[in-house]
């Protein structure tokens, strides 16, 4: 399957978007009451430069964002744009930076293209399955390859910098993991492990929707990673719900299935005398 002009779309979308947002942004504004509707401005125009060039460009596709209205009439659609015109609204609004655009598409409930802007390092994340994944920064693309560190105690683990999880704790101290990094947008924290900056991500609770992760995942994957729910099961993509449930667990793939078995014993409160 050709998605190359899917993929320069995306590209393109997600810089025009993240140059939006840039126009209402002011890292000097620490959460103050005028962030707030800058805020809003920029989430609105984000979205707005990315549903109408993805109605130009491919006016049957249907879309799914936290912005439109939802639907049903998309699970109906083979192909699904899943988009987040404000990834990290927290970090967008305490002015550090941590914020992106994601943009999604979805055949058949696969995640087939994605891309990850984060305007503020101007880095472009982007993949085509079967295609490879690439990070393009000062303008020079570089191929995506996860790392290669298979051992838990060597592993540097990204976490939420907003919403992180105290069974995190419990993952850790299971895996004798004593190095992370904390991030905002969960485009960007995912961008670390396609990089090497980071070896796997864990977000336990059920907070995190389908528009945090289509783009994220085709990307991952094409690096040589894996992302499931916590449960080591696919993350869906046309479903009516669209939240993820049972979590989000995003790895270098070298053990993702005994990174599973920790995130399902600390969300299940399972730790033991031996484990303590």
């Amino acid at each position: 399957m050709n998605l190359g002009a899917e993929l320069e779309l995306a590209r393109s979308l997600a810089r025009r978007a993240g140059e939006a947002l840039l126009t209402h942004y002011d890292p000097s504004a620490n959460g103050n009451d005028a962030m707030a509707g800058a805020l809003m401005a920029a989430d609105q125009a984000s979205y707005e430069i990315i549903a109408n060039g993805i109605a130009q460009a491919f006016p049957a596709d249907a879309l799914l964002s936290e912005e439109s209205k939802e639907s049903v009439a998309r699970l109906q659609c083979a192909r699904c744009w899943v988009i987040d015109p404000l990834d990290g609204t927290r970090e967008f609004g305490a002015g550090n930076g941590e914020f992106s655009v994601l943009i999604g598409l979805a055949i058949d409930g696969e995640p087939m293209v994605g891309a990850i802007y984060h305007p503020v390092s101007d880095s472009l994340y982007s993949a085509a399955r079967g295609s490879g994944a690439w990070v393009e920064r000062g303008g020079e693309e570089t191929p995506l390859r996860v790392s290669e560190i298979s051992s838990p105690e060597r592993m540097l683990m990204v976490v939420s910098r907003s919403h992180r999880d105290t069974r995190i704790d419990d993952v850790q101290y299971l895996l004798g993991i004593s190095n992370e990094v904390a991030c905002g947008s969960v485009g960007l924290k995912v961008g670390l492990v396609a990089e090497q900056r980071g070896d796997f991500y864990i977000h336990p609770s059920g907070h995190t929707k389908a528009w945090d992760t289509c783009a994220s995942q085709v990307i991952l994957e094409e690096a040589g990673g894996k992302m499931s729910d916590c449960y080591g099961a696919p993350l869906k993509y046309n479903v009516r719900d669209v939240l993820n449930h049972r979590g989000v667990l995003a790895s270098n793939a070298l053990i993702h299935d005994q990174l599973v078995e920790a995130a399902v014993r600390a969300i299940r409160g399972e730790l033991d005398d031996d484990d303590l």
